[in-house]
């Protein structure tokens, strides 16, 4: 495949997958020589893999923009309702290099994509290399004080963008993928890696072909990590194929699913979500591929197509915290060539519906669930405006709902929180 055409699928293969700090002492880092420690070894232990997030049992954290010139770790307490910055400053306006949540892109030689929650550390990482570092791992205390830095990267490898889908963790290990990318050829990489959370050295579980455009870890299960590889020489003939790889011994099996145009197929903890358009059903299989519910969308289909006429595309979104349910969404053109969608909740037992109305205003997507905690579901209710003095600004809306509310679209937030700016 010529560069060119490479470059082409690369971009509209990121546009099909996309799915959405702190620090006490800056490091210098020299971008000739990260610091890389391999290590090929296996590693013993018997803790089960899963999937990391930003929740810790009693908050969640987060890093977004909200001023220029840097990014901002910020903590939401589920308890209080609270969402602050991580700084025990009095008096500070969070915007400056003395800010210990603020993360300068002048002068700060970290500039993170994100952050992830492992038992009580905080992992800060930075996914792309920068004219100040290359990209790298940090560990920090939950209250954002920075521990180590753990591994080191080369300029020309990058780490997952997703936080909240393409990184897992055994309490001992965080597992994700690394493309290395040769700027010369158009030519990326990918890499299955290992990396210790306690000495920072990686191992790489699995190195693909120059033939395979992406690899993405959709799934884990005990020991195993289910991971989705794309390959194709055009936009039309992606090809996806899905693999168990048992970690410890690098051996794999080929899992027989289907994802294309006529399909779409999700992962959600230990459960695959399969919509097969034509056939007008959803199936939801374990990671084994044993169907536990098999559900026709016949009659809410056509309900939609009364309603709004023809359906442009069709959506799925399992939940994360009961697997009888799942939604579904509906592009539809309006009368005047405008598209829009409508969302619905689906008993994946019985086939019945009733239409999903807690969206975002913002746009008008369903809201996002961050996390289940034992107060509820945490969930980002929308993107609201900061203040009045800071008309281009959007802060979080986050809150507290309970499951048997998100189920019949009631909204009785409780512990509702924005970032004070």
């Amino acid at each position: 495949m010529n560069k060119k055409k490479r470059l082409i699928v690369l971009l509209a293969l990121m546009a099909l997958t996309a799915c959405s700090a702190n620090k006490n002492e800056n490091f210098t880092q020299d971008q000739s020589s990260p610091t890389i420690t391999e290590n090929t070894s296996p590693i013993i232990t018997e803790s089960e893999i899963t999937l990391c997030s930003a929740s810790a049992k009693d908050g969640y954290y987060e890093i977004n923009q909200y001023f220029d010139g840097g990014s901002s770790l910020t903590y939401w307490d589920y308890s209080n309702g609270k969402n602050i910055f991580l700084c025990p400053n009095p008096n500070c306006s969070h915007d400056t290099n003395t800010c210990p949540s603020f993360f300068s892109y002048a002068t700060n030689s970290t500039m993170p994509g994100g952050v992830l929650v492992v038992d009580n550390r905080l992992l800060v990482i930075q996914t792309l290399a920068t004219e100040k570092s290359t990209p790298h791992i940090d560990v920090m205390d939950s209250t954002g004080n920075l521990i180590k830095q753990i591994q080191g990267f080369q300029a020309s490898q990058t780490l997952p963008g997703s936080f909240t889908s393409d990184y897992y963790t055994d309490g001992e290990n965080l597992y994700f993928t690394l493309s290395n990318v040769d700027s010369d050829t158009a030519t990326t990489v990918c890499q299955l890696v290992r990396v210790s959370l306690t000495d920072g050295s990686i191992a790489i579980l699995k190195e693909f072909s120059n033939d395979t455009l992406q690899v993405n870890i959709v799934a884990a299960d005990n020991r195993n990590l289910i991971y989705r590889k794309v390959e194709g020489k055009s936009v039309r003939d992606i090809q996806f194929t899905y693999f168990a790889l048992d970690v410890d011994t690098q051996s794999e099996t080929a899992l027989e699913l289907t994802m294309d145009n006529m399909h779409g197929l999700e992962f959600c903890g230990k459960e695959i979500y399969i919509y097969d358009y034509e056939e007008q059903k959803i199936l939801v299989q374990t990671l084994s591929l044993t169907t536990l519910y098999e559900v026709s969308t016949t009659n809410l289909e056509n309900s939609v197509i009364a309603a709004h006429g023809n359906i442009q595309s069709k959506l799925m979104f399992p939940l994360p915290f009961d697997t009888k349910y799942c939604l579904v969404g509906y592009k539809y053109l309006t009368p005047t060539n405008e598209y829009q969608t409508c969302y619905y909740l689906l008993d994946n037992d019985t086939g019945e519906f009733c239409e999903f109305t807690l969206l975002k205003a913002y746009n008008e997507s369903p809201i996002d669930i961050l996390a289940i905690t034992e107060e509820g579901l945490a969930v980002r209710v929308d993107w609201v405006f900061a203040n009045p003095s800071m008309p281009d600004t959007l802060t979080e809306e986050l809150a507290i709902l309970a499951p048997e509310d998100y189920l019949s679209s009631v909204p009785n937030y409780i512990n509702t929180a924005k970032l004070c700016l």
